[in-house]
């Protein structure tokens, strides 16, 4: 769904601040919580994510290493990201809300690197040339089989209407239906021992010319 590399960056800075600041997730009943409630309630019971505390010691971090970075000159374009994600955020509540890890909005639905939307340029849903944010599956497709994930090397269609941008929105699958017609047999051809016979005007090998009319 990152359409640029600083938005990339500003994703990852989050949770690499969470490392630099030493935060960590309680994982006391990593491996006895099936002795204490059933698989399916895993999530309902152990908080797979970091404080809001943590969160906010983490997005201040964020923001530090973003303006000393190699991106500190392209961070509206990241904040654009986060303006986006944040008009978002009600119709996609639940693509907001990880099971595992931390949510990039507030419980209030903003975001927790704000401080960059202040710099971003105005959200024009209208303008064909600004991509805040890209489909669901624009970039990596996953296995569901075996959990690979690989990049798609895709180039990027021409928008014709705005409506064509579908910012956090499933990536829509086109199927070539054509009718099935049943494959016609293959022309048989002749295996009887002999060669075949000769092109008009040529004689056989070995046969004899035609007499001469004069």
């Amino acid at each position: 769904m990152l359409p640029s590399e600083e938005d990339l960056a500003a994703v990852l800075a989050f949770q690499l601040a969470h490392i630099t600041l030493g935060h960590h997730i309680d994982t006391r009943y990593a491996f006895s919580d099936r002795l204490l409630f059933p698989d399916q309630a895993t999530f309902q019971h152990i908080s797979m994510g970091h404080s809001s505390g943590d969160d906010d010691l983490a997005a201040k971090k964020a923001v530090e290493f973003l303006n000393n970075s190699i991106y500190h000159d392209k961070l509206p374009s990241a904040g654009l990201f986060f303006v986006q994600l944040q008009a978002r955020a009600k119709p996609l509540k639940a693509l907001m809300t990880p099971l595992l890890g931390d949510s990039l909005l507030r419980p209030d639905g903003t975001p927790w690197l704000v401080d960059l939307t202040k710099s971003a340029p105005k959200l024009d849903m209208d303008n064909l040339s600004q991509i805040a944010a890209l489909p669901l599956g624009s970039r990596l497709k996953i296995n569901p089989w075996d959990d690979k994930v690989l990049p798609l090397n895709v180039k990027s269609v021409p928008f014709l209407n705005a409506r064509d941008k579908m910012p956090f929105e499933v990536t829509p699958i086109y199927f070539r239906l054509a009718r099935y017609t049943e494959p016609e047999p293959p022309a048989a051809t002749p295996d009887n021992g002999t060669a075949p016979a000769p092109a008009t005007g040529q004689a056989a090998p070995g046969a004899a010319s035609p007499p001469n009319p004069q």
